[in-house]
């Protein structure tokens, strides 16, 4: 297979499967989870390429500058506090059709309402809240694509679940839930939670 023939076979792979993705969760407010540098961001970006329009909530600040190389059509709206998330949700976005809002990631707001060395009471539940109102005015956004991304975390050393670094109240806002980890050097996707429809499925890419 020469160079050209192997570009567009991977080509098709990739439409094959953003489009298969894209079809489940169009319309949906959707949370994708995982360890943090797993490919959450790198995924959603190239996601991106698949709607006609995207725009990108911007919290995390690991992203280098070849991220941004992958959708060169990708809006991009920087945010630095809580304050300016609720702002850009409230008076920036459009609900359109064909649309895509990522907004990467909600865990990185938390130091604002967690801002001891430990965790209080009163400060996760803060940022509950605060994730709570945002996860609703997405669902406000339809039909709009919302894709939320966070961090996981163990539940419990018991039952060994790995769930979304989000009090799980939050999420009864979101349609379908997400968790994203890597085997046998391949990002797998499985559906953990989807409204209404509750089933299982594994997406897997090199990226």
């Amino acid at each position: 297979m020469d160079i050209k023939t192997a570009i567009e076979e991977e080509k098709k792979k990739q439409e094959s499967l953003f489009g298969g993705i894209k079809e489940r969760i169009k319309g949906k407010v959707a949370v994708l989870y995982g360890e943090p540098f797993v490919g959450k961001s790198i995924f959603a970006l190239n996601f991106s390429k698949f709607f006609k329009n995207s725009t990108l909530l911007l919290i995390d600040r690991n992203y280098i500058d070849d991220y941004f190389k992958i959708n060169t059509n990708l809006n991009v709206l920087k945010v630095n506090s809580p304050k300016q998330l609720e702002y850009y949700l409230g008076k920036e976005i459009e609900v359109k059709e064909d649309q895509l809002l990522i907004v990467d990631s909600i865990t990185s707001l938390a130091p604002f309402f967690i801002t001891e060395s430990y965790v209080t009471p009163r400060g996760a539940n803060a940022f509950s809240n605060f994730v709570d109102k945002v996860m609703r005015h997405l669902a406000t956004l339809k039909p709009t694509t919302s894709l939320v991304i966070t961090h996981e975390r163990l539940r419990s050393f018991e039952s060994k679940d790995i769930v979304p670094r989000i009090n799980m109240i939050a999420l009864r806002h979101a349609d379908i839930v997400m968790r994203m980890w890597i085997e046998n050097e391949e990002r797998k996707i499985e559906v953990v939670k989807e409204r209404k429809m509750p089933s299982k499925i594994d997406f897997s890419f090199v990226g």
